[in-house]
């Protein structure tokens, strides 16, 4: 089992993005291009499930055999350079970093005392955020998907996947992350959702790895403060108490986008130029076909390679003939990428066997709030809770803010006594953006950025986590804006140790720490542990405990073994195995006839067995639900204070 998954992570972020740099060779340097690797291995494996899923052969040969050849080449194209790789010196390699450390360092602190206390602060900050999203991956190699979002959709359509399920309910929500971790079980062996968790928290570490790997190279002090800004929005935000991982990979799509565009204004030939454009490209299609905000990185790419291309085209010496060209090819890729996905959606929603929530998230779930109300709304939540760090900060979707008696008023109310604060941080960040403008080559990304903010409070404000794609830029133009406000004016070679050498003992020292972790029956008694604790812990527990005495009296009674038939709303019950398929979901929490009249025509099902029901029904349901206690109908099992069951005799 756990060497099955280590070529499953192997699979999912390393060989086929490996495949993609060796073809396209952009020049940007070992370091540079493996902190791309992760991110192209993926679209390249949503391909090969998109085209088994249709050929009908996406099953564990496949993909093992997929995974085999993928190997296989790397090995053949690559073996050269991993040869020169794992014989290299590690002095060598540390000896050359830590150069240009020094150097970028020196040359940052060059000023007055203000410009050095900067250059010690931006560093300071910079190993610390990249410590800080370090641990985050550490503790995440263990951990599983357990809330709303990740557990309940995107893993579970995976699983889906996985036991080749068209999985419902999707609307227009890309299926690329799920293919990906469908293709990582096929190879497992089984839903163990390990690999997949581990793979999508390295996303905020490749981000700040890029952010330090550019302001080391190109002596930016506005990168490294970037990262530590960045690192504190991401923990502000925390995604994973949403369930929100994806959107850790839409944010590093967004950084890398600006990098790869950078670096390819940098390049001294056309044919490097073009090829770095292709990655770029590769990393548009890559976040439009993780979630639907990564498409707004399609006009962002044309509009910067635009400006880039019309500035360097003279000096590259490129035709219009190879400018339309490229560009037909890489408008081809992307459609072929993301619009099937879309268009399968589409289509799915016009014959009645899906729906679109478009309407829902975008204008319903705010209350009636109008476009300026909910604006305002989410300058509160950013300033508070994502720069300040401010806890329990309400989204436009629950704030109380209504311009019915005037707006100062209305405003104190809804920044209560946060109201200085706010207004500080309003006027600070004005500041820190007049003075990101001067930064010539911060102008268009960060009116992007800018742009982007101003779509999310209005339409998608009702979670901060919406704003990830660019909030590494927001990042950024405010660690720019400080660094504009502050202008005023060779580490020893450690040894000949070979890489080869460091990795076989790091790998001797993990099994002496941790021997259990090579057990598969280890592996999977962990997993079952850790995703009962999903949603309700004791909830779970007693569901579970329920199952197997429903089980066992069935025996007693020398009935066929069945699972009962649950009817609920508490939607964390398809994580539980018994239950996968075992229930249908019901609204106890509204006070209507329709709904009470659906209640009774589906408890009256005889293939219900039971009915979960929450304590915040409604006072119809819970009266109905006595009158069958009483008349000997139903028999209360447990209650576990928010949830009880109720089951029917045997």
């Amino acid at each position: 089992m756990f060497i099955r998954e280590i070529a499953a992570f192997l699979q999912l972020t390393l060989m086929p993005g490996l495949l993609l740099i060796f073809f396209l060779r952009p020049q940007l340097g070992k370091i540079r291009s493996l902190l791309l690797v992760p991110a192209l291995s993926l679209p390249v494996n949503y391909i090969f499930v998109s085209l088994a899923w249709a050929l009908d052969i996406f099953n564990g040969t496949a993909c093992w055999i997929y995974t085999g050849l993928t190997w296989a080449a790397v090995i053949c194209f690559l073996r050269r350079k991993l040869a020169g790789f794992f014989q290299s010196r590690l002095s060598d390699g540390i000896g050359h970093i830590s150069q240009n450390i020094v150097e970028s360092y020196r040359e940052m602190s060059c000023g007055g005392t203000v410009r050095k206390t900067l250059a010690v602060t931006a560093w300071a900050v910079a190993v610390a955020g990249v410590l800080y999203c370090g641990c985050f991956f550490w503790m995440s190699v263990n951990e599983v998907f357990a809330y709303w979002d990740s557990a309940l959709s995107w893993n579970f359509w995976a699983e889906c996947w996985s036991m080749n399920e068209y999985p419902r309910d999707i609307s227009y929500y890309p299926q690329l992350m799920p293919k990906n971790w469908a293709l990582v079980y096929k190879l497992i062996g089984g839903p163990i959702c390990f690999v997949p968790k581990a793979a999508i928290s390295i996303f905020p570490l490749l981000t700040a790895l890029m952010f330090l790997d550019y302001g080391i190279a190109r002596r930016r002090m506005d990168m490294l403060l970037a990262i530590g800004i960045f690192s504190f929005y991401f923990h502000n935000v925390d995604y994973i108490s949403h369930g929100g991982e994806l959107d850790l990979a839409v944010a590093y799509c967004g950084a890398a986008l600006f990098f790869l565009v950078n670096y390819a204004g940098e390049a001294e030939k056309s044919g490097i130029f073009f090829r770095r454009l292709w990655l770029g490209v590769l990393l548009v299609a890559l976040a439009g076909s993780i979630k639907q905000a990564g498409l707004y990185l399609i006009p962002v790419f044309a509009l910067l390679t635009g400006v880039v291309l019309y500035r360097d085209s003279g000096r590259l010496s490129i035709s219009w003939r190879q400018t339309v060209l490229h560009f037909t090819a890489m408008l081809l890729l992307l459609l072929l990428i993301v619009a099937p996905g879309y268009i399968s959606a589409e289509k799915r929603i016009a014959a009645g066997l899906d729906y679109s929530n478009t309407q829902l998230v975008t204008e319903t779930i705010y209350g009636g709030k109008n476009y300026f109300e909910r604006f305002v709304c989410s300058v509160r939540l950013f300033t508070l809770k994502m720069q300040c760090g401010l806890p329990d900060v309400r989204s436009a979707r629950y704030a109380p803010f209504d311009l019915d008696d005037g707006f100062i008023m209305p405003l104190i109310r809804l920044y209560s006594w946060h109201f200085p604060a706010g207004i500080v941080m309003i006027l600070l960040n004005i500041a820190l953006l007049y003075g990101a403008a001067k930064e010539r080559y911060m102008r268009l990304p960060g009116a992007a950025a800018l742009l982007f903010f101003v779509i999310w409070s209005i339409f998608f404000c009702y979670d901060l986590r919406n704003l990830s794609l660019m909030a590494p830029l927001l990042a950024l133009l405010a660690a720019n804006g400080m660094v504009y406000f502050s202008r005023d004016e060779r580490v020893k070679k450690i040894g000949q140790i070979k890489v080869w050498q460091v990795l076989l003992a790091g790998c001797l020292l993990f099994v002496f720490c941790y021997p259990g972790e090579f057990y598969s029956r280890r592996r999977i008694s962990r997993y079952v542990t850790k995703i009962r604790n999903a949603g309700e812990a004791e909830v779970n527990r007693s569901m579970l405990e329920y199952h197997r005495r429903y089980a066992l009296r069935r025996k007693e009674n020398g009935l066929p073994e069945k699972s009962p038939v649950v009817l609920t709303d508490y939607a964390y019950i398809k994580l539980l195995e018994p239950f996968r398929n075992r229930w249908l979901s019901c609204n106890f929490s509204i006070h209507s006839e329709d709904v009470l009249q659906n209640f009774l025509s589906r408890i009256d099902d005889p293939e219900i067995t039971a009915v979960l029901l929450p304590e915040y029904a409604s006072e119809s349901v819970k009266s109905n639900i006595a009158a069958m206690v009483e008349a000997g109908k139903l028999i209360k099992e447990f209650d576990t204070g928010s949830y009880s069951l109720y089951v029917k005799p045997y």
